[in-house]
């Protein structure tokens, strides 16, 4: 990448950058769905032979941020997108599964993912309920707390 473009940076708005930004992750994003086809086409095949993931799905998994959120309809796969993104995490991103959180709001969709990801991917990350990990972050700390100390025990749970 030419370097001169960051060196004279006040020249370029935020948009600029804004923009720059997307079209890296687009092209990105592209590239990746081909180099990994074959991956993707099995990921979870150790789920389901039958199991196949759709282009929505499938830039769902390898789009690469911090934080994701999957929302959509009743059996639409989200379950099915959350335990390929966990196992492309895994497998070829290098993160460790002890540093994955899978959130989900009911607990039918926690033991489905729990059964997917745990047991038949063989993955070891945490699932939950957001009920049950507010309930576990607070069951650590049983005093009255201020809002600073508070502040520091959710991070330290999260980190």
């Amino acid at each position: 990448m030419d370097t001169t473009f960051f060196e004279d940076e006040e020249r370029y708005s935020k948009s600029s950058f804004e923009t720059i930004r997307k079209n890296l992750n687009k092209n990105y994003i592209e590239k990746t769905l081909e180099t990994e086809k074959e991956y993707l086409d099995g990921i979870l095949k150790d789920v389901d032979e039958s199991i196949t993931i759709d282009d929505d799905q499938r830039r769902a998994v390898i789009t690469d941020e911090d934080y994701n959120l999957i929302i959509a309809g009743e059996g639409t796969g989200k379950t099915t997108t959350i335990a390929a993104k966990v196992k492309y995490l895994v497998d070829k991103q290098g993160v460790d599964a002890r540093d994955i959180l899978v959130i989900s709001y009911t607990n039918k969709a926690v033991e489905e993912l729990e059964e997917r990801i745990n047991t038949k991917l063989n993955v070891d990350c945490t699932i939950s309920t957001f009920h049950k990990l507010g309930k576990d972050i607070s069951n650590e700390q049983k005093s009255v707390l201020d809002n600073e100390k508070l502040s520091e025990i959710v991070d330290t749970y999260f980190k």
